[in-house]
């Protein structure tokens, strides 16, 4: 264990409890609260401090090394992307010729001319065949997983509580000095501490 990392294991602690446990009823408390509050931060620049010494150099190796795979990564993932959509495409489309193919048997089923017996169209929807669910070769194997996935088409006929108002707008607008219909405004003091 390095002499910093032993100073800050007794420092924190005590600090963290006593600032825990300070409850603020007068002035004289809140003087105590500055106090502790620019003893906390300051303790937290120097294990910062402290932690940017050995992890400063190490994210500048990182970037270094980021940057010289970065042009492989970027000709990859094009590649790896267009792919895969292309092979979901294709399964998804041959799962769904099968289950038409199947849906088409089932509408035959019933008494009378032309019709299937139930046992008959039970044993041709089983011999229809769909796409293989998992594709092996030497290299590797590919698995398909169905994901139902969703697009709002028409906006106004959503149900309202699956709209999330945008945050960063109504921000901008506050910021801008426009207050907003249906948004309460309050306000909130935030200590800047100096040290």
């Amino acid at each position: 264990m390095s002499k910093a990392v032993a100073i800050y294991e007794k420092k924190v602690s005590p600090l963290a409890q006593e600032a825990d446990a300070l409850v603020i009823k007068s002035p004289e408390d809140m003087t105590r609260a500055t106090e502790l509050l620019s003893k906390l931060n300051k303790t937290m620049d120097g294990v910062e401090e402290e932690e940017d010494k050995i992890v400063g150099p190490l994210k500048a190796t990182i970037k270094v090394e980021q940057g010289r795979w970065k042009p492989f990564k970027d000709a990859l993932k094009p590649a790896i992307d267009s792919l895969r959509k292309r092979m979901g495409a294709y399964q998804l489309a041959e799962d769904e010729k099968a289950a038409a193919k199947k849906a088409k048997i089932a509408e035959r089923v019933g008494p009378g001319k032309g019709k299937l017996k139930l046992e008959t169209a039970i044993e041709q929807a089983d011999a229809v065949e769909g796409p293989e669910s998992k594709i092996k070769t030497n290299d590797g194997s590919v698995g398909f997983r169905k994901d139902r996935k969703f697009e709002v088409v028409d906006i106004t006929k959503l149900p309202w509580e699956f709209l999330l108002p945008n945050e960063v707008a109504i921000r901008k607008e506050l910021k801008d000095g426009r207050e907003l219909p249906g948004v309460r405004y309050f306000d909130e003091m935030v200590p800047i501490n100096k040290r």
